[in-house]
Formats: structure tokens, C-alpha cells, sequence
């Protein structure tokens, strides 16, 4: 009892002396109460920090992401960032190659979103599969590009353009997958694992082509002159292409090798409109159009025209005007194309036509234009761009042409 006493009593006189000097200087109080405040406030910030939404917390490490545009009734995603190789590949400098030769396109400064580990393709080699077809990819292995989902460069795809760049869909219509940003006239490699393009950037008129990988090497220069509109040799060796003037007033047809080396023009402007080549399935035959027999005229008519692969044995197709974008069968003894020879509101329809000029047959009665048919790989179908009642993609049944069913909204078909 007395040790509980004594401790009672120190502690009154312990209170005292403390109220004592707090009474005498009431300073102390004002400066012991702010620190308290600023310590409970950063308790607080501090909890509620730990705790913030993580959708709305951004890191330092995440890439600036924009809305991506809207199609198809869904949100697209953004285009997978462009990374080239760090092997480009035999690169020309023969004064007789005026492009340069082949090369990787640097990679954009704005990169796009992340995709998902698990979506990213894997690295692309040179692969059997690319020997059988004579290959079409540089003897060079390509690094690892997360970005193009490997779905993209399956078997039976259709490529079209939409919104900026080129993209790849079932043909069914599903599972539409972005391959390259800038990249139009989309044209499949024979072994599928490759996508050549047009680009309006990077530079202007270039001609570039896309692996399953997502790097993407340039193959010609581009600038004052557009390149575009390239269709693989069936051997994977080669590329044709059309070449437009720096004024724009004329256009030429040349090949190109797949390294970007021995470019040569097969087929002279004339000062006239030369465009949209592709190689027959076996080939030794290049289809186009060309202005070259109305070019002094006003009308601006243009026709198809066919030629052995080197160039030689011009012929034109027919006689009626307005038809172009011709598109070799897989067989090569048919092709298809768009006209407006029928005169029916002015639009153009899918015609076919054989390789001699004969059997042409009308497929569409739209009566909005129907135009760049591609064939499926069995021959059975062909999708096309229109611009019905509503316009995209669509395909229909060679054998049954009333067959017609719509794809995605897009343009610029491509069937792999």
C-alpha cells in the first residue's frame, strides 16, 4: 500500500510540473499539436495510397495508350508496335538497283499498348515449309515481336485495310486480328507467313513486307514515287509492283526480288496509267490494267492487259473498257476482275474471264460498285469489296453467285 501511495503521488507531482510549464508556455502546446497533424496526415495519405483503384494508378513503365477507333461493332484494338530485325538481310548497292535494296523499317516513336504475353507470336526462322514454297523471307531469323497474335497469319485469312492499316479475319468474319499500322494492298506470300504492303509513311510510297513475327522490312525506297499494289511470284522469289510517276500522270510495272535487290521494270509507262499487276498461280503469266490504249483521250479508259512474266508477249484482254484490279484463280486459267461494261447505274461488277480471253461470265448485279475481287485458296469463292447497302467485304460462290455473304466491315480484300 505504501509503494502504491508513493507511485500515486509522483505521478500528481509529475501532472503538476507538466501543467506548470504548459501554463507558462503555451508555444510549446501550438507546436506539439502541429506535428501531431502533420503526422496523422501522412498515416492517412499513406493508407489511401496503398489502397487507390489500380485501374486508374498510372505507373511510369506504361506506354501512353489513345482510344483506338471504333468498327465492325466493337473496339479495335491498337496496331502492334513495328520492330525490325537486327539482321536486315543482303542489302544492294548495284548502281542498276534504284531502290537500295531491302532493309528494316524503324520502329514507331509512339508505342502502342502492351498485348499479353501469352498472344505474342513466336520468333520466325526460315523454315521448311518456307523451302518448299522457294521461300519468301530473308535467310535471316527474325527477333521475337510481341504484338501479332499468331492467328493472324493462319491458313484460309482474309486481309483487308481498315482504318489505317491492315488487319486479318477469318472468312467467316471472325476473329479479326491488326497486323501492321500504314499498310495497304495487302498480298500474301505463297507460303502464307508473310504480308506484303504499301505504306503512305515511313517512308511515303515504300513498298515493305510484314512476317508472322511483326517485324516489317522496307523493300524499296519509296519519295517522290509511289510504289504499290505488289503480288508475290508463286515461288516466293520475287515481287511485282506498280510504280507511279512523281507527277502522277503515269505508271510503269516492275519486279523486285525478295531481298529488295534486281528491280526492273517489265512493263513501260508509255506516259500512260499502268497499275494493279498479280502473277498467275504457275508463273509465267502478269495480269493488269492499263490506260495505255485510250491515254490521249479524255475519257479516261483503261483495260485489261496480260504478259509473260519477263515482260514480253503484251496482249490486251478484250476490248470493252473500264475493267481493272484482276485477280489470277489458283488454277490460272480464269481471272477475275471489276467493270462497269454493263452500264447499269454507272457502278462496276465482278466479272471472270478466261486467261485466252473467252467465257466471261458477270457474278455480282449490285447496285452499288462491286470491285478488287481475290480468290479463296480452293476457288470456290471470291471476296470482293462493295459498297451495297451495307458496305465491306463480302464473298460469294463462283458456281452460285446468288451465294453472297458479308465478312467485315474493309476494303482492299486479300484471301491467303
Amino acid at each position: 500500500m505504501a509503494r502504491e501511495s508513493l507511485l500515486k503521488q509522483s505521478w500528481r507531482e509529475t501532472r503538476e510540473t507538466v501543467e506548470r510549464f504548459l501554463d507558462g508556455n503555451r508555444w510549446f502546446s501550438v507546436v506539439v499539436a502541429a506535428v501531431l497533424l502533420v503526422l496523422i496526415g501522412l498515416v492517412v495519405g499513406h493508407s489511401r495510397g496503398d489502397h487507390a483503384n489500380p485501374a486508374t494508378t498510372v505507373r511510369a513503365d506504361q506506354p501512353g495508350v489513345t482510344t483506338p477507333p471504333t468498327a465492325f461493332g466493337y473496339t479495335q484494338p491498337t496496331f502492334p508496335l513495328i520492330t525490325p530485325t537486327t539482321a536486315p538481310g543482303p542489302a544492294s548497292t548495284s548502281n542498276t538497283v534504284p531502290f537500295g535494296g531491302m532493309r528494316p523499317i524503324a520502329p514507331r516513336t509512339t508505342a502502342p499498348p502492351r498485348r499479353s504475353a501469352t498472344t505474342a507470336a513466336p520468333a520466325h526462322t526460315t523454315t521448311s515449309a518456307d523451302s518448299r514454297t522457294g521461300g519468301d523471307t530473308p535467310g535471316t531469323t527474325a527477333s521475337t515481336v510481341p504484338g501479332v497474335a499468331p492467328s493472324a497469319f493462319a491458313l484460309n485469312r482474309i486481309a483487308y485495310v481498315a482504318g489505317n492499316g491492315t488487319w486479318t479475319v477469318n472468312a467467316d468474319g471472325t476473329d479479326p486480328q491488326p497486323v501492321a499500322a500504314d499498310a495497304y494492298f495487302p498480298a500474301w506470300s505463297p507460303s502464307h507467313s508473310s504480308l506484303a504492303v504499301a505504306s503512305s509513311d515511313n517512308p511515303g510510297g515504300a513498298l515493305s513486307y510484314v512476317s508472322s513475327s511483326g517485324s516489317r522490312f522496307q523493300l524499296t525506297s519509296g519519295g517522290a514515287n509511289e510504289d504499290s499494289a505488289p503480288s508475290w511470284s508463286p515461288d516466293g522469289h520475287k515481287l511485282v509492283f506498280a510504280r507511279l510517276a512523281s507527277d502522277q500522270s503515269s505508271s510503269s510495272i516492275w519486279t523486285i526480288n525478295r531481298d529488295g535487290s534486281g528491280a526492273r521494270r517489265i512493263a513501260v509507262s508509255n506516259g500512260c496509267l499502268n497499275r494493279d499487276p498479280t502473277w498467275s498461280s504457275d508463273g509465267t503469266h502478269i495480269a493488269f490494267w492499263s490506260s495505255r490504249d485510250h491515254c490521249g483521250s479524255s475519257d479516261g479508259q483503261f483495260e485489261l492487259y496480260v504478259m509473260d512474266s519477263d515482260g514480253s508477249h503484251l496482249r490486251r484482254l478484250g476490248t470493252a473498257a473500264n475493267s481493272g484490279a484482276p485477280a489470277f484463280s489458283p488454277d490460272g486459267g480464269t481471272i477475275a476482275f471489276a467493270s462497269d461494261r454493263s452500264g447499269v447505274s454507272g457502278g462496276f461488277e465482278i466479272y471472270t474471264v478466261k486467261i485466252d480471253g473467252t467465257d466471261e461470265t458477270r457474278l455480282t448485279t449490285s447496285a452499288g460498285d462491286d470491285i478488287d475481287p481475290s480468290w479463296s485458296p480452293d476457288g470456290s469463292r471470291i471476296a470482293f469489296r462493295s459498297e451495297r447497302v451495307r458496305g465491306g467485304i463480302y464473298t460469294l460462290n463462283v458456281a452460285d453467285p446468288s451465294d453472297v455473304r458479308f465478312v467485315v466491315s474493309g476494303s482492299e480484300p486479300g484471301w491467303s
